[in-house]
């Protein structure tokens, strides 16, 4: 919110623009918008109190621009594959672009049997050949975290010499 504030020394007048700011805030529930916005509401204002009551001499005068954000809230939904974030450089990591709902199994089996750059080390037919060479008895896919018992799963992968 674009705020205009003014202090009053004599005999001149000094203006400033200051910002006020709330946190995002999701709502999930449309029955929430008022609660949220009161919550958004109270922040701003509490802001707003602490630089004209702390001494600075300040004075609101008006409220240009109030401005009021709103986008579509896109949660994070499970799925067979998903694209490695653009942070991670290319070729540190092996993902596999699954399209079943499999992808902790591909995940794992990628491991113990590395392709090369030129053998499409991403693609479920490279581990073909391998495909039941892992004991994943008791892993239901697609596998959950809260589906992981407690103390995990532990992947013991031999080194070939």
């Amino acid at each position: 919110m674009e705020q205009v504030y003014e202090e009053n020394t004599e005999p001149h007048m000094i203006r400033t623009i200051a910002y006020f700011r709330s946190e995002t805030l999701p709502i999930l529930n449309p029955g929430d918008i008022a609660q949220k916005l009161n919550e958004a509401n109270v922040k701003v204002m509490k802001r707003l109190d602490e630089f004209t009551n702390l001494g600075s001499g300040w004075r609101l005068r008006r409220c240009e621009t109030p401005d009021l954000g709103v986008v579509q809230y896109r949660p994070f939904r499970r799925r067979s594959y998903i694209k490695t974030p653009t942070y991670i450089p290319s070729r540190t990591v092996i993902n596999v672009k699954n399209n079943d709902n499999r992808c902790f199994y591909w995940a794992i089996l990628s491991a113990p049997f590395p392709k090369q750059h030129g053998q499409h080390p991403d693609r479920p037919a490279s581990y073909q050949a391998n495909v039941g060479e892992l004991n994943f008895t008791g892993i239901r896919f697609p596998v959950r975290v809260r589906g992981v018992p407690t103390g995990g799963i532990s992947v013991y992968i031999p080194s070939r010499i």
